[in-house]
């Protein structure tokens, strides 16, 4: 019995090295995805809140676009334009990552941000990290 303990517990503890995001970013991610929703007028069943959060970059939905515009207003990493705002999603997504490449692939992304809206700067910036980034999430 205590070698079965010691066995899920190794196991959780291999679980939590892996997760994508800590505890309070998770806790954070969670709280935009209600407003995002409402905003758009769009059900949960869309999944859009898990798409972001594992890094799908396909914008097959002009809902799914606005969705991740919406969530990384929220998040406050984007402003009003869909520019990001580099200090601020860096030291969100800081933790438990390298921050040389964190932030190379920040300030790789934000300069390529060209979009024509505020919900394609957003995005572009999504599709161009979640890409592009040589770390796991």
């Amino acid at each position: 019995m205590a070698a079965l303990k010691i066995v899920v517990l190794i196991c959780a503890a291999i679980l939590a090295c892996q997760a994508a995001y800590s505890s309070r970013q998770s806790a954070e991610l969670a709280t935009q995805a209600p407003p995002c929703y409402t905003e758009l007028n769009q059900e949960e069943t869309k999944e859009f809140h898990k798409r972001a959060q594992t890094g799908d970059v396909t914008a097959d939905d002009e809902h799914y676009k606005k969705y991740v515009a919406c969530y990384m207003r929220n998040l406050k990493i984007v402003d009003t334009e869909g520019r990001i705002k580099k200090p601020e999603l860096i030291e969100f997504l800081g933790e438990g990552r390298d921050p040389h490449q964190l932030r190379a692939v920040v300030d790789l992304c934000a300069e390529q941000n060209q979009g024509n809206t505020p919900d394609d700067r957003s995005f572009d910036f999504h599709r161009c990290f979640w890409t592009k980034k040589e770390f796991q999430m």
